[in-house]
């Protein structure tokens, strides 16, 4: 079950999923390199010379069987992840929701004619789903977001890759997606099992997870989450935050004086303002008097009068709780804090993974 070396990716994986309605039955942590549990069968999967050091595995059991997310990482980095749902009903043919078409438009594809029209009409809000995985700087594109192919005549696989910040947030969009399809499905049958029209990367993986055949290794002595340079987490607070501004997002320094005297005042009183590096507004009206303050080394937060001070070497984690963050320090007079954000909840997470290069 839990393991308290989750990154942010994997416990929002289990925040999201257990506000879907579904039950965590397992989580792991594996090693490419097969010092942890099923390794050397992953490698087997994924090959040899892959980028991959290790996944990180939740299943949970939902209204029509398991679900898997298989999250992978490259060091601190989330590369795209799938989220594999199992569920009764199959269509005629593969389907693909993906970004092949002219001109690149995203849109339902599938060799049968009529199913196509069928899926291009309904769409089933698989247009909702992000189209590119973002981390700090880097953002991938996908080349699709999800495939439904039947794994029997009356049974159906479907694939979801998550994008967004980090695969944040996806699962939520797949689920209500699942609300609207899984019917369609149940409706129809295939006559053979199909094959995804694009290549599913961690399908083993998601049935070996299912299976119970992925086992949980002990955290490795000695292994400390990597930090960043100063340098670095400033720009990439200014990078993460820059498709965000608005009213209540700054990138860089604060422009509207009147804002930054009241975050002087009342978040981050004391603070050189010609340090901050980013700001997140989350009070009622906006007005400067609460929220996230981004220094170059340290965090400044603030919510109905209280406030925190923490260097990012003191972040031992963060993660979404439904519409607030939860972070906790090694400061010990410290407690969890936790802080209602609202709409702009992945907005600090992303901020925060940036500044301190860690993804829990």
């Amino acid at each position: 079950m839990g393991s308290s070396r989750m990154s942010i990716q994997s416990e929002t994986a289990v925040s999201e999923l257990e506000h879907g309605g579904r039950t965590i039955t397992a989580n792991y942590g594996v090693a490419v390199d097969g010092r942890a549990g099923a390794g050397n069968s992953i490698k087997s999967v994924i090959g040899g010379k892959v980028s991959i050091d290790r996944f990180e595995v939740v299943v949970a059991s939902g209204p029509f069987g398991d679900e898997v997310v298989v999250l992978p990482f490259a060091g601190v980095a989330p590369l795209p992840a799938e989220f594999h749902v199992s569920v009764p009903g199959a269509f005629r043919a593969s389907a693909a929701y993906d970004s092949t078409a002219r001109f690149g438009i995203s849109d339902w594809q599938t060799p049968d004619d009529e199913l196509k029209a069928y899926l291009r009409h309904h769409k089933f809000g698989a247009d909702d789903l992000p189209n590119e995985l973002k981390h700090g700087l880097t953002k991938v594109s996908l080349e699709w977001v999800m495939q439904v192919f039947a794994t029997s005549t009356d049974r159906s696989s479907i694939v979801f890759a998550l994008g967004g910040f980090g695969g944040i947030g996806t699962i939520k969009v797949a689920h209500r997606i699942l609300q609207h399809i899984t019917p369609a499905l149940a409706q129809g049958r295939s006559l053979v099992p199909t094959v995804p029209i694009h290549v599913v990367r961690y399908a083993e993986i998601a049935a070996l997870a299912a299976a119970g055949e992925l086992t949980q290794p002990e955290p490795e002595p000695g292994v400390v989450q990597p930090t960043l340079s100063a340098a670095d987490a400033a720009d990439g607070v200014i990078a993460a935050l820059q498709p965000h501004v608005g009213k209540r997002v700054f990138a860089g320094a604060i422009d509207d004086q009147k804002k930054l005297d009241n975050v002087l005042k009342k978040v981050a009183p004391g603070i050189d303002p010609a340090s901050i590096v980013g700001f997140i507004d989350t009070g009622l009206r906006a007005s400067g008097k609460a929220g996230f303050v981004f220094t170059a080394d340290a965090l400044y937060l603030s919510e109905i009068g209280d406030r925190h001070h923490l260097p990012y070497e003191t972040i031992q984690s963060f993660r979404l709780d439904g519409d607030k963050v939860r972070i906790t320090s090694n400061q010990p007079d410290i407690d969890d804090i936790k802080i209602l954000v609202g709409t702009d909840a992945a907005i600090v997470i992303e901020a925060m993974v940036a500044a301190t290069g860690r993804q829990r």
